[in-house]
């Protein structure tokens, strides 16, 4: 899974909360260039996907990925929801920060086990 993500307390917080799920592997990039070189040189089975990145808006980079690979999930993370610009390109889920950390892990699990496509398959235990 990759987490494009700019600030380093909410990139702990997901690498604390994915200590949870030993079978998921975080890789993280602080912006959007950098996510883009991971995904084009790495296998990812999901994206957690930051909008208010440093050097351009995660719904650019978003757009790249759709046409690049229009079915890998994506779940977008923003810490203002009404931002949804009119026309977005399509993503999997959305969620506001501060992140509800169990309803995160429950997207992320369903995600991962409804596309396997590099090795996580099986539907983790949720969180309570």
């Amino acid at each position: 899974m990759l987490y494009v993500e700019d600030d380093p307390s909410c990139v702990a917080v997901m690498q604390a909360a994915l200590g949870l799920r030993p079978d998921v592997e975080l890789r993280t990039a602080p912006s959007a260039a950098a996510g883009a070189k991971m995904l084009a040189a790495d296998d990812v089975d999901l994206v957690l996907l930051d909008i208010g990145l440093p050097d351009r808006s995660g719904w650019d980079l978003l757009g790249d990925i759709r046409a690049g690979q229009p079915d890998l999930p994506v779940i977008v993370l923003t810490a203002n929801a009404e931002s949804v610009p009119d026309g977005a390109p399509r993503h999997d889920r959305l969620f506001t920060k501060p992140l509800d950390i169990g309803d995160a892990l429950g997207a992320i699990d369903l995600m991962l086990s409804a596309a396997p496509r590099h090795g996580v398959g099986e539907l983790l235990d949720p969180v309570e």
